[in-house]
């Protein structure tokens, strides 16, 4: 790794910043990469930017830091492989607290599915965001500048670091940048686009502010306490919905991403889908890649397996692996 600008203008990475990577450009940035190891990207950027005395007041908004490295691309793809597993893990978690009647809470974890897809999205388009130099308060939680990591120059390995698109938390920057960079994006089958094209949603934050009310809000959400007698038809409603003819089951969920009552589910599946398609693309152009990815295959079986889906005839939940080419 090695510095190749330590004062960086807006000026020069205004155009980068919000540039969508194509597949191709995707494919040869990755497959060019070293094998993925099982590290954070902070960790390392943290220790080789203290190394040169860049400390986080060199960094902001109107001032980046250009780095040049191979391992920061394979950085950042071990961490969009287990952000995926992460989507994978909540989708499976929010099905089986809908199975015992916990209906807000299913919406939450549904959320996070896709929350953590979105970050696997956005590694996969080379981009992280995430609080280099860190601290950990009293309760356990961690605080600290968060700082934006994008690809300048992808083929060859060279991002900027610096302090864009600040909010509240990680969570309304990461729905943002993920419509912005996929604006343009395109890939088959095109039903997937219903997931990452900002003209197929009403907002771009509205499944962080479905979560947000319904966890938070009085009188939003926990409708399975206050009136139990509602539960049996929540779970019949979602068992309903959750059913897809064979070969069909892109289509339906694709047309469903619209739907009042189903649409973050349909969302969050597909979103699971269209990442590992990218991650299988990636994957295939080098074959160190791929193995890492084949060798979690058995795991994955296993862990399903394991936390005991329901069987439910035409369901999505049953049918995933399949559409995933686990079995």
């Amino acid at each position: 790794m090695r510095i190749v600008d330590r004062n960086v203008p807006l000026t020069r990475y205004s155009g980068p910043m919000d540039h969508g990577l194509g597949l191709s450009e995707i494919k040869a940035g990755f497959g060019s990469g070293n094998p993925i190891a099982r590290s954070q990207l902070w960790v390392t950027l943290r220790d080789f930017l203290n190394l040169q005395g860049i400390s986080p007041a060199d960094i902001t908004g109107s001032k980046g830091v250009l780095l040049e490295g191979s391992e920061i691309t394979s950085l950042i793809l071990s961490e969009a492989l287990d952000y995926f597993y992460r989507a994978l893990y909540n989708f499976y978690a929010q099905d089986k607290l809908v199975e015992y009647g916990y209906s807000t809470w299913s919406h939450v974890t549904n959320y996070y599915s896709s929350y953590f897809s979105i970050h696997a999205l956005l590694r996969v388009q080379g981009r992280s965001l995430t609080r280099i130099w860190r601290k950990q308060t009293d309760d356990g939680r961690i605080s600290g500048q968060a700082y934006y990591i994008f690809p300048f120059d992808f083929i060859n390995h060279q991002y900027v670091i610096c302090t864009n698109y600040q909010s509240a938390g990680h969570h309304y920057p990461a729905w943002h940048i993920f419509y912005v960079i996929y604006r343009n994006f395109s890939f088959s089958p095109s039903e997937f686009e219903k997931i990452f094209k900002r003209r197929n949603v009403d907002s771009e934050f509205e499944e962080l502010e479905f979560r947000v009310q319904q966890n938070y809000e009085p009188w939003q959400g926990f409708s399975e306490i206050w009136n139990p007698q509602v539960i049996p038809d929540l779970i019949a409603n979602y068992t309903r919905l959750s059913q897809c003819e064979d070969d069909k089951e892109i289509e339906t969920l694709s047309r469903l991403t619209t739907d009042p009552d189903y649409r973050f589910y349909a969302r969050s599946v597909l979103r699971i889908l269209f990442c590992q398609s990218i991650l299988r693309e990636i994957c295939a152009t080098n074959q160190s890649l791929l193995n890492c990815l084949d060798q979690r295959k058995n795991d994955v079986i296993s862990f399903i397996r394991n936390v005991t889906p329901r069987e439910i005839a035409n369901s999505v939940i049953n049918r995933l692996p399949s559409l995933m080419n686990l079995t």
